[in-house]
């Protein structure tokens, strides 16, 4: 079995349309189970497939060129129908699909799903932070190197090895700042309330489908791009790509009309 990258574009999206009994069928079609289909929808939006409490090594965003990293916050589901999918009407299944991930996530099952799995990756812990005085002791030595750097440029002087230094006291500062970052980042990554991921997740889709060159030109079984920008780009960027113009002109309008009619969650 193969990956669809048809699918792909409508799970990591989630757009919309109206009635719930044909697009449940949609599922079956494609084949897979309503579980895995549900299982991918909710945890593509999250970013995240583990839940484990939130933690340092947690992350927010994409590594593009770390694969193992991506597959924890972005997955395809294998299907057994993929020769049919890919010679079918793909416009008419991109539009059943957006109806059957907007009504899965309006229903009460995906709100009582989406609050067990944020109680889940509720952090246990903090990681150590210095205190204040060390802080503010730390941003007058910041100072004191950014001013020393000035003179040595004015100077002519070499300032790499102090704008090494300069770097990781900004580093550190920046890290110590929050007391509590591991909450944070869990509040940011599970919203108390569902409707503000959808909404970051569906205006983050429309943003990365715009950067992306439906016309690149790719080589050999795998697909490679020959543009070396494009094959360390991420495996949702290259989702979309695959999925074709055609279809993402689909999810996108979509996921622009839920978007003007506001995120409604069960």
């Amino acid at each position: 079995m193969k990956h669809n990258p048809v699918l792909a574009a409508i799970i990591f999206a989630g757009v919309t349309a109206t009635a719930f009994i044909p697009a449940a069928d949609i599922i079956s079609r494609i084949g897979i189970s309503q579980d895995v289909a549900k299982n991918h929808i909710l945890n593509n939006l999250v970013g995240n497939f583990r839940h484990e409490p939130v933690n340092p090594s947690t992350l927010l965003a994409d590594e593009p060129k770390n694969y193992r990293s991506q597959t924890k916050r972005f997955q395809i589901p294998r299907l057994s129908n993929l020769p049919q999918l890919i010679n079918g009407n793909k416009k008419a299944m991109a539009k059943e699909l957006c109806l059957y991930v907007k009504e899965y996530v309006n229903s009460r099952e995906f709100a009582d799903k989406y609050a067990k799995i944020r109680a889940a990756a509720k952090p246990e812990a903090e990681p150590p932070v210095m205190d204040k005085q060390t802080i503010d002791a730390m941003k007058q030595g910041l100072k004191e190197s950014e001013t020393a750097r000035t003179r040595l440029k004015a100077m002519g002087q070499s300032t790499k090895s102090i704008d090494t230094g300069i770097a990781q006291m900004k580093k550190m500062i920046s890290e110590n700042g929050d007391p509590t970052p591991n909450k944070t980042k869990w509040e940011k990554l599970y919203p108390a309330d569902p409707a503000v991921m959808i909404k970051n997740r569906l205006q983050e889709y429309i943003s990365l489908a715009a950067t992306v060159d439906f016309n690149a030109a790719v080589t050999g079984a795998k697909r490679t791009f020959i543009n070396p920008a494009y094959e360390n780009q991420t495996l949702r960027w290259k989702a979309i790509y695959r999925a074709g113009k055609e279809v993402n002109d689909v999810a996108i309008a979509f996921a622009k009309q839920w978007l003007k009619e506001g995120i409604i969650t069960y």
